[in-house]
């Protein structure tokens, strides 16, 4: 790459220097990250003013709009930002003040880990023999186990999950760490009982989903006995929309088959970082009639469902980032929660119906669907309190039965 790579100076404008490859910051020194990555360091960069503009499209502030647009203006930039110009991709913008001094204007700038992957082919290359294996391993299983009898498929989960609790054992320290704190007065071998049986239910948890569009109307409706239809159908009658409240309980993916049952839903679910796996559980999740909505920037997807009178099911038992979560107490102990459901139910008085989804003994599931809740949306009552009375019902539903949770999951990280 070669230029000067400088346009136009003068009193008031902006210079923009081109960065040669060799100029990159050395990966061994501190990373320099955008926000999207929730770091911050390097010249000219501050939390919550830099940003990313070739692959996360990131904006954090109006500010930063303006910084870009100012860019754009002066010096005859696209305004996507994804800024490249022969002379090399572009560093933040510099200003002359007309007093000969130079100072760097608050610009957008790009993460490293945005900066680097086209200049470092090995990145993209562990990625893309991680994923190939991956796929050479799961999608043979889905062909061996898919045509199983349920049954049998379900039996092999649970050896599965056995093994599981044997080999995985980061995974079963965490379970166990999560659970002691949670439920103090057990002792240790009715921990240790407990998570072998969540590993197990686990097992049979993936088996059931991987089969899970295998199964016909009829068998649907054997197998999953909703109990509480009526406040669900009390919740659609108002025309508003109808969030269904959940967690990582039980088989948590039956909110999918709704529609199975005359009740139009759309689901949010967390993109996989596995695009062929993401797309075939996808695909699962769709059989059932209901839409899967991304939830990353997804607040628009639900909103357009709910104006359409669909329920749209939220599992709010995960941790959630603290910039885009509030702190609330979760089996007593303050977790990182998102607030997406207390804001659209204050703002738009959308009804919160709670569902759980329990395996029983003869592996038919119990679905609970318990009467609505209105969030109040008064001076008095915030975000954070409403968040914090969604989270208390999911807690009580883990109290149910504590072996069909997810105490996999690193829920409490503050």
């Amino acid at each position: 790459m070669g230029g000067t790579g400088i346009f136009g100076p003068g009193e008031g404008q902006e210079v923009i220097f081109p960065v040669e490859a060799e100029a990159l910051p050395d990966p061994a020194k501190k990373p320099v990250f955008c926000n999207r990555f929730g770091a911050n360091g390097g010249p000219g960069v501050e939390r919550g003013r830099s940003g990313c503009f070739r692959r996360c499209g990131q904006r954090k502030t109006p500010q930063q709009e303006k910084d870009q647009q100012r860019t754009t203006a002066t010096n005859g930039w696209p305004a996507n930002a994804t800024i490249f110009a022969g002379a090399g991709i572009l560093r933040p913008a510099r200003k002359f003040d007309g007093s000969g001094a130079i100072s760097y204007a608050k610009m957008p700038i790009f993460c490293r880990k945005c900066l680097l992957p086209p200049y470092e082919p090995q990145t993209m290359k562990k990625h893309f023999h991680k994923d190939l294996l991956e796929n050479a391993l799961f999608f043979p299983l889905c062909f061996i186990l898919r045509p199983l009898p349920r049954k049998a498929a379900l039996c092999l989960g649970r050896g599965l999950g056995r093994l599981a609790g044997r080999l995985l054992a980061g995974k079963r320290k965490i379970a166990t760490e999560n659970m002691q704190r949670a439920f103090p007065d057990l002792s240790e071998k009715e921990i240790r009982q407990r998570v072998d049986a969540m590993f197990v239910h686990l097992g049979q948890s993936a088996m059931e989903m991987l089969r899970l569009d295998l199964l016909s109307d009829a068998e649907i409706r054997k197998i999953f006995v909703p109990t509480g239809l009526e406040n669900l159908r009390q919740a659609y009658a108002l025309n508003r929309g109808v969030i269904l409240l959940s967690g990582h309980v039980g088989l948590w993916e039956v909110g999918t088959l709704l529609p199975k049952f005359g009740f139009p839903a759309d689901f949010v679910a967390k993109k996989m970082r596995n695009p062929q796996i993401d797309r075939y559980f996808t695909q699962l999740r769709e059989a059932g009639g209901g839409n899967c909505i991304v939830s990353k920037n997804g607040a628009r997807a639900i909103v357009r469902s709910l104006a359409k009178n669909k329920a749209v099911g939220i599992l709010m038992d995960q941790h959630r980032a603290p910039r885009e979560a509030v702190s609330v107490p979760f089996f007593g102990r303050p977790a990182f929660t998102t607030p997406i459901i207390a804001r659209l139910a204050m703002k738009h008085a959308i009804p919160v119906v709670p569902i759980f989804n329990y395996r029983v003994s003869d592996d038919r599931y119990d679905i609970q669907i318990h009467p609505m809740v209105f969030l109040k949306d008064e001076p008095e009552t915030t975000v954070e309190e409403n968040t914090a009375l969604l989270t208390a019902i999911i807690e009580e539903a883990i109290r149910q039965d504590e072996t069909q949770w997810f105490w996999v999951h690193r829920r409490w990280r503050n």
